[in-house]
């Protein structure tokens, strides 16, 4: 596949995503095999300590001062999920001592966050063949990290239990060490459905944990960090945005921080505080790129700061910008299998605002991508040929769908939570769309909005309220007026200001007849 221009091309571009017969760049977006992870050599090119990122200390067992520094920023890193920076810092602080045991163990977290489990199995071996060098309390870590990995790679019939005995060490670690904070920040972690935890999905039981490293670590980055995470997670959105201001204050020169406070704002009716905080990251993140050479899609962060950053454009009625966002995501490959479903945020957009024909393009466009983004795709390219009354074409797209979708699922390994979480709503919407009869319809449409119109995360609620605005449009086509009012109903429980209606743009008689624009 051809590669794709530079990102800062694309967006000076007046033919961002369409050429100059209006068509679809089919490969637009697309990464080829080859291309799909990081290029490891920008993982070990030399780094320096940077300014802003945030502070976190952790003793460790270094030959130099400087291998110390370079692993405490590697730590940093790590707790805000700056999977590549992490990397060169660890692989600089093995440059000042190659034996720094704490320093390989901090590498296979790196690589295991960037998809590189075999780099990641490698470092870790090697924290472990150095560990009897170091002090009792790195031991702990390595080992730990050790059950860890290896617990996020089992088969799925033994994760559960070697979960649990991971939990059980961590406890023990604590025990003989209760001062350590970033014990209890692992356990926090731990505290997750699954050994995969990394601070994104902790609810009620996690909070404990991190309060608990707090009071041991006054100010910790991880511990406010993942409390931005938990709080939202349990709908305590005011308690989030205090924790994501301070993490924001902590690393101003890290895109996630900012992304973070941005977050939890609009479930506060904050959303011009959280644009503010999505264009930080924005910018954050092209420096970034450009100053370090990166390739479009290497930082896996910046297509989902894009999307929500795009769904809060289009809450503030702000369209053009909306769509420029949108575009500027779908042009920038996603190298990271969990993902690729973001892609499908432009067809969504264009059948939103009424735009059919460009819509199924942009949707049939991701069929050369991974199995999440064809998913989502085949999804939303169901959904508009409903909306256009080829019923027969959106029901054999419902069930490519589905099949991607499975072998999304399959392929995902330990991130198939990912595609869970976020591919299977797009399937589920159009097979109930698509359901035989009206009642069948309109009870699983209606399960769908209330699990959007009760879900605390920003992730869900914030596209979902435009899917909700989707939902309504084609009930109302189908001339299912009481259903249509019922989803409007739950959108209003979601944004209480939001007037439903106000983004949408009902599909002309033209475009439903199936002729181009």
């Amino acid at each position: 596949m051809r590669r794709v221009v530079p990102l800062f091309v694309l967006f000076v571009t007046a033919t961002l995503l369409f050429g100059q017969d209006g068509a679809l760049d089919p490969h637009a977006g697309c990464a080829a095999p080859s291309d799909a992870v990081v290029d490891p050599a920008i993982l070990e090119r030399p780094t320096t300590i940077r300014a802003g990122v945030g502070n976190v200390t952790q003793k460790i067992t270094a030959r130099t001062p400087a291998a110390q520094t370079f692993y405490d920023q590697g730590l940093a890193y790590l707790h805000s999920y700056v999977w590549i920076e992490a990397a060169r810092s660890f692989h600089q602080a093995l440059r000042e001592d190659p034996d720094c045991a704490m320093a390989w163990m901090g590498l296979a977290r790196a690589e295991q966050g960037l998809n590189r489990d075999t780099e990641s199995r490698a470092a870790i071996e090697k924290a472990k063949s150095l560990a009897p060098k170091v002090t009792e309390s790195e031991r702990r870590h390595i080992e730990l990290r050790a059950q860890q990995i290896d617990a996020q790679l089992a088969p799925p019939e033994k994760s559960g239990e070697k979960h649990d005995a991971y939990k059980r060490a961590i406890e023990t670690a604590i025990a003989a060490d209760p001062k350590d904070a970033e014990l209890w920040v692992l356990r926090g972690n731990a505290e997750e459905p699954g050994p995969w935890g990394r601070g994104q999905a902790g609810g009620i039981g996690a909070i404990a944990f991190y309060e608990a490293a707090l009071a041991r670590y006054p100010g910790h980055l991880g511990a406010h960090h993942y409390l931005v995470h938990a709080f939202e997670n349990v709908g305590r959105h005011a308690d989030a945005a205090e924790h994501g201001k301070i993490y924001a204050a902590a690393a101003p020169n890290v895109a996630h921080a900012q992304h973070m406070y941005g977050h939890v704002l609009p479930r506060l009716g904050k959303w011009k505080e959280a644009l503010v905080q999505f264009e930080k990251a924005d910018a954050i993140e092209q420096n970034y790129a450009r100053e370090e050479k990166l390739r479009p899609g290497d930082d896996w962060h910046h297509v989902h700061n894009l999307t929500l950053l795009g769904y809060t454009y289009l809450r503030l009625g702000r369209m053009e910008d909306a769509e420029k966002t949108f575009r500027r995501g779908f042009q920038t490959p996603i190298r990271f299998r969990q993902y690729g479903w973001q892609h499908a945020t432009l067809a969504e957009y264009l059948l939103l605002r009424g735009r059919p024909q460009e819509a199924l393009a942009a949707a049939r466009a991701l069929a050369g991508r991974t199995p999440g983004a064809r998913a989502a795709g085949a999804a939303v390219e169901g959904e508009i040929l409903l909306a256009l009354g080829r019923r027969d074409e959106a029901e054999a797209a419902a069930k490519r769908a589905r099949a991607a979708y499975e072998d999304a699922r399959q392929a995902a390994g330990y991130d198939s939570r990912w595609i869970e979480r976020f591919v299977a709503p797009f399937v589920r919407q159009l097979e109930a769309e698509l359901a035989p009869t009206e009642k069948t319809a309109a009870e699983t449409l209606l399960k769908l909005a209330d699990d959007l119109s009760t879900n605390p995360r920003f992730d869900a609620w914030g596209e979902g309220l435009f899917r909700l605005e989707r939902i309504a449009e084609q009930a109302k086509r189908s001339g299912h007026d009481a259903l249509a009012r019922d989803i409007q109903g739950r959108m209003r429980r979601i944004d209480p200001d939001y007037a439903p209606g106000s983004t949408a743009v009902p599909i002309s008689s033209m475009a439903a007849a199936g002729s181009t624009r």
